[in-house]
């Protein structure tokens, strides 16, 4: 995975590695005459899971138009949400929320809608989207 110097902080960090990989370690010295050591034991490291995607969306009609509401992941370090609307061909971003719900007005609901919401944890991670819930213009 890499080399680190003899008078540099001991360790290692790798980027890049996709969410919930285990990875097996082991180390070993080299003197500055080429000698090596025999290898360290095994340790296992694991990077950091993508956090759980928001369930049990759900619309509740104001006045003026609707609240999205769902039920936050069990992580605590979910930072926001990500709501969005898909579309025949992609989807695109309705906006964002620090909270389990979102305030959609009336007229963003002037036509069918089908959201999904998505959790993004304080280090940036991204769960897969929630499961979509249509929502027809209220009549």
């Amino acid at each position: 995975a890499g080399r680190v110097p003899a008078d540099a902080t001991r360790g290692l960090k790798q980027e890049g590695l996709a969410p919930g990989l285990a990875r097996h370690y082991r180390v070993k010295a080299v003197d500055t005459d080429g000698l090596e050591s025999e290898w360290s034991e095994v340790v296992r490291g694991t990077t950091k899971p993508l956090p759980d995607a928001p369930t049990g969306l759900a619309v509740e009609w104001a006045g003026d138009g609707a609240f999205l509401r769902w039920e936050a992941p069990p992580q605590d370090d979910i930072a926001r949400y990500r709501i969005f609307n898909k579309k025949l061909f992609g989807q695109e971003e309705v906006g964002t929320a620090e909270e389990a719900e979102f305030f959609l007005p009336a007229a963003a609901l002037a036509q069918k809608k089908v959201l999904v919401v998505v959790a993004v944890d304080q280090d940036g991670l991204e769960s897969l989207p929630s499961r979509p819930l249509e929502v027809v213009p209220k009549r």
